[in-house]
């Protein structure tokens, strides 16, 4: 007997649906005219959605692949940087447009002048760096589908924002303040910070609904936005 060392066959449908997924985008382009891995018409195929390419064919694609229009992100991005934005509303935009953040990962970024740490202990001397960079947790390696998306845990914030991006955070940071300490970014309103835990996932998505309400009078999902 031979051991051969074959894929599992997950991994097999997940390469096969990566692919299917490109192959999507490309017939949507008029890049190439068939799909090589298009969707068995014998069942009901399910994640996806059926529209026009550019030849005025209806097709059927993958829904990981739908965006918004050009003109939804530019008006986001002007409420960020304005003045009178919200600063919960525009950070949690920023997070998610810039730096491709997850729901998850904004509940659990940390403050770094205030992250509890042994080597590191927090403290009013450590304020300057967090307008350099936020902790955001990084997923273990797993045989399954989860995969680290970033490879350590610092988030560096870029030095050409600087300019509108600091009093961004300055505003926030003053806003933040609820009489206690917490290492996490985000805090809510209606807890104790003593307690020290994230947000709930709901709050996030609450923030960019307010967000998108104010500026396309309509709502926007977190996860289609990033």
């Amino acid at each position: 007997f031979v051991k051969t060392r074959r894929m599992a066959r997950a991994s097999v449908n997940r390469f096969t649906m990566n692919l299917r997924t490109f192959f999507n985008w490309a017939q949507l382009h008029d890049v190439v005219r068939d799909n090589p891995f298009a969707y068995d018409i014998d069942k009901t195929p399910t994640g996806t959605f059926t529209v026009r390419n550019e030849r005025g064919q209806m097709i059927e694609i993958s829904d990981s692949i739908r965006r918004y229009d050009d003109d939804v992100v530019e008006r986001l991005c002007s409420y960020m940087v304005s003045p009178e934005a919200d600063p919960r509303e525009a950070l949690v935009l920023y997070l998610i447009i810039f730096h491709l953040l997850t729901v998850t990962e904004i509940c659990n970024a940390k403050i770094p002048s205030l992250a509890a740490s042994a080597e590191n202990p927090p403290g009013d001397c450590d304020r300057a760096r967090d307008f350099e960079y936020l902790l955001v947790p990084v997923r273990k390696r797993s045989r399954g589908r989860h995969s680290p998306g970033r490879e350590g845990p610092i988030m560096k914030f870029p030095k050409k924002a600087a300019c509108w991006l600091r009093p961004l955070l300055e505003r926030y940071f003053e806003k933040r303040s609820y009489g206690g300490v917490s290492e996490y970014l985000f805090v809510s309103q209606f807890d104790r910070t003593r307690r020290n835990r994230p947000v709930c996932s709901k709050s996030i998505r609450l923030l960019v609904n307010r967000a998108s309400r104010r500026v396309l009078n309509g709502t926007v999902n977190p996860r289609d936005l990033r």
